[in-house]
């Protein structure tokens, strides 16, 4: 090839690679919470689902003072102090290299992850208001076709035939994050988890506490987006919360993730699966 053809070649492959990926949202504002209009979700057709009443406040100052002392630290954060209260896949896979290089090949800490969603679950029975932790995931799978969820409609789905994954976790997050995205196939992939198996992968976040920060979610919003696109955290004004005694107030969220696994992957019918 020629010099004047290579640098033609050359232009026409960097104007190829110049040229922006276009987004496939069909809009920029939210939406409510429809079947059709969770499925544009799922397929990154929109970029916000909220349900800005779904809890009353008097519910959420419920939540909030029953919750806020129970809290404790993720396992392995590296980041911003994040707590929680509920069983979080992300404690029990590798963070890194050297993490990875200790383990055998992970079904150690899959069987601790598996012992303490039971041991959580026996936990959660105590409280008549915890058992209610549920109740917007419940919600969610009436907006699902029948044929993702099978039998399988409850919040904790099957894991490598037997053990189960944990969903509904309340967190709180005070600080900021870096930009990023969550999703499984990416975050996960070192071991076998089945969550690597999705395809589409969504997030909900019920928010629970009054916070001031860049954008203001209120109490009660019930808000669904696709974790794959880069997000990031602000933090909160920090405010004292008197009615319990203590010096800051959280940013409490009831949250979980939702992913999609193909029927070439499931041998059969698509599978809705929900974690934390």
């Amino acid at each position: 090839m020629g010099t004047v053809a290579k640098i033609v070649a050359n232009q026409a492959t960097t104007a190829v690679l110049n040229v922006p990926k276009q987004s496939k949202w069909k809009r920029v504002t939210d939406v409510p919470l429809t079947r059709a209009n969770y499925l544009d979700l799922l397929n990154g057709y929109t970029p916000l689902i909220k349900e800005a009443k779904f809890l009353t406040t008097e519910k959420c100052k419920e939540y909030e003072a029953l919750m806020s002392r129970k809290l404790t630290p993720y396992k392995h954060n590296t980041g911003p102090l994040l707590t929680k209260y509920g069983v979080a896949q992300f404690g029990y896979q590798a963070q890194a290299a050297d993490d990875f290089s200790k383990r055998s090949d992970g079904r150690i800490q899959r069987n601790s992850y598996s012992w303490e969603i039971s041991t959580h679950k026996q936990q959660r029975r105590t409280s008549i208001l915890l058992m209610r932790l549920n109740t917007s995931i419940c919600t969610l799978s009436l907006q699902v076709p029948d044929s993702m969820l099978g039998r399988e409609s409850s919040t904790l789905s099957k894991m490598n035939g037997t053990r189960k994954y944990f969903s509904g976790i309340f967190r709180a997050l005070n600080n900021a994050t870096h930009v990023h995205c969550d999703y499984s196939p990416y975050d996960s992939l070192t071991e076998d988890w089945i969550i690597n198996q999705v395809e589409a992968q969504i997030v909900f976040n019920l928010y629970l506490a009054p916070d001031k920060a860049y954008v203001v979610p209120e109490p009660g919003a019930l808000c669904f987006f696709n974790s794959r696109n880069m997000q990031e955290v602000v933090p909160v004004e920090q405010e004292p919360m008197v009615e319990l005694g203590l010096s800051d107030r959280l940013r409490l969220t009831l949250s979980s993730f939702m992913g999609l696994i193909p029927s070439t992957k499931t041998g059969g019918k698509p599978k809705l699966i929900f974690w934390s």
